[in-house]
């Protein structure tokens, strides 16, 4: 190898240092409260992580109705200028979060009675009207009898080999591969072929 493609290495006889001439220094002080935060702020500010961490683990419902309706049981106004679902949702967070700690426990969410649930989800059915029924006999007049006719084709088509769909569709094929596109003109969404020319 020449020598100036050879990499230079200093020699370092320094190869560290030795833990046994580190100095030891035991002359130091213990921060106290005065260096960093008060203590009383430190407490605050604590305090309001440990209240933000109970109302985030606080159940509170997701529909917007029964927010409102825990609002007005609790005598707050439902809706404050410019709130939304969201913002009224966690501002009953805060509140039912103030009444807890005012309490000094948890404040629990009372479900909404089952029966008038079920009522409102209850099937019903109202009389129509004698055009509505008229409308609904010509519609079935017209749709089954083609709808059983198009059943009845598919149970044929059904018979039919596979292989003799493919030499149908292969004749197809043949058949227009003899025809070129002449023109088209782009009308709404796809080409309209307005020409057609045969070319075999």
């Amino acid at each position: 190898m020449h020598p100036s493609r050879q990499a230079y290495v200093e020699e370092d006889t320094d190869m560290g240092i030795n833990l046994a001439d580190l100095p030891v220094d035991q002359d130091y002080d213990m921060p106290t409260a005065e260096a960093g935060i008060p203590s009383s702020r430190a407490s605050a500010i604590i305090s309001q992580f440990e209240r933000k961490r109970r109302a985030a683990a606080m159940v509170v419902p997701t529909d917007d109705a029964k927010v409102r309706a825990r609002l007005r049981e609790l005598g707050e106004p439902i809706t404050l200028f410019g709130e939304g679902p969201s913002e009224r949702r966690d501002r009953l967070r805060e509140l039912l979060t103030d009444m807890a700690d005012q309490q000094g426990g948890d404040i629990e969410m009372e479900e909404p009675e089952a029966e008038a649930e079920d009522e409102r989800q209850e099937e019903f059915y109202t009389v129509g009207s004698d055009e509505l029924l008229a409308a609904r006999k010509s519609i079935a007049h017209y749709s089954l009898p083609r709808a059983k006719a198009r059943i009845a084709r598919l149970r044929e088509e059904s018979t039919i080999p596979l292989r003799t769909h493919v030499k149908h569709r292969k004749a197809v094929r043949e058949k227009l591969e003899g025809f070129d596109l002449y023109g088209s003109q782009i009308a709404g969404e796809r080409p309209w072929w307005y020409k057609i020319v045969d070319c075999a």
